[in-house]
């Protein structure tokens, strides 16, 4: 078995909603690269993130089982504003990204595609998670 064709897009997807999902529990605008705009209200806020996504990388490790890695890069920006702004808040951002990157990234079959999750469609949704990624290498078996 090669390598499955669709697995750049929905793991790209998959971590790109993922770390979306991280900035935005924070209250973090956030935008990925390649995928949004920046806009000047984003790049107005005093509190930001950019992740870069970039993968992922396909190994056989035997046949027709794969170790895919994906690189994800976030840049914080936080700017003080003054007394109103607490200093560490950056930190609290950087943590909550840390944690989130020690756990299991669900990957979907995000898109419009064929074979792709299309709501109310039992059968794409029974395959819907494809392979769980996990930033040190994910396993793909069948």
């Amino acid at each position: 078995m090669m390598a499955h064709k669709d697995w750049v897009r929905w793991v790209f997807a998959s971590a790109a909603d993922y770390f979306k999902r991280v900035a935005e529990e924070q209250g973090l605008p956030v935008l990925v690269e390649g995928l949004d705009a920046r806009t000047e209200a984003f790049l107005r806020a005093s509190d930001r993130a950019e992740v870069r996504i970039t993968g992922p990388f396909t190994q056989e490790v035997s046949k027709g089982c794969y170790k895919l890695y994906l690189d994800v890069n976030v840049l914080l920006v936080s700017r003080y504003d003054g007394d109103q702004k607490n200093a560490y808040s950056i930190l609290n951002y950087a943590g909550a990204f840390q944690a989130a990157m020690g756990l299991p990234i669900g990957v979907w079959n995000y898109g419009s595609e064929a074979g792709d999750y299309v709501e109310d469609d039992l059968e794409t949704q029974a395959s819907s998670a494809v392979l769980f990624l996990d930033l040190d290498g994910a396993r793909s078996c069948e």
